[in-house]
């Protein structure tokens, strides 16, 4: 059955791509199961040569945000990641063949503003979610790496630039 609504693939274009458990079900409540997820989301962001600019993975959903040279690729790069993570979480919680993953939703970035707005929203899910308080005490977001590499001044500007803006991507 075709997704409804159909995904708009369109190359040479930056996705917030973002997809929850099945019933929204706290299934990565662990580092363990977080790992799982996280080494799976790796190496297929090696094996299609992704870039993937944020991301962020909670117990029961996940976003990034990442362009595609072919958007052609995008559903068989998120059927990988649903594909293996499910597999390597059934295997590791002795639950085969339970499904793991509701569908995706993706959007096009349309301009400069709504990259770096919907950059800070996934850097800031987690404290929106009540899982810390402060975005930079969760371990499971791009988050950290990005202060390593820029700065707190430059995280700081962005968040001043860029205020978080509620999405609803379930419609």
């Amino acid at each position: 059955m075709p997704h409804r609504p159909p995904h708009l693939l369109i190359n040479e274009t930056w996705y917030f791509i973002t997809a929850h458990t099945v019933g929204k079900t706290p299934l990565l409540s662990t580092d363990e199961q977080k790992s799982i997820w996280l080494d799976n989301f790796i190496t297929l962001q090696n094996r299609f040569k992704v870039n993937v600019s944020a991301w962020v993975l909670l117990d029961n959903h996940y976003h990034f945000l990442t362009y595609f040279h072919d958007a052609q690729i995008i559903p068989k790069f998120v059927q990988q990641l649903h594909g293996s993570t499910s597999f390597k979480l059934n295997k590791y919680e002795s639950t085969k063949g339970r499904e793991v993953w509701y569908s995706y939703w993706d959007c096009c970035v349309r301009d400069e503003k709504d990259f770096w707005t919907k950059f800070n929203y996934i850097h800031y899910n987690p404290t929106k979610h009540g899982y810390v308080e402060s975005p930079e005490d969760w371990k499971f977001s791009s988050l950290n790496e990005i202060l390593g590499n820029k700065g707190q001044d430059w995280v700081d500007d962005c968040w001043a630039r860029y205020p978080v803006v509620e999405y609803d991507f379930e419609r």
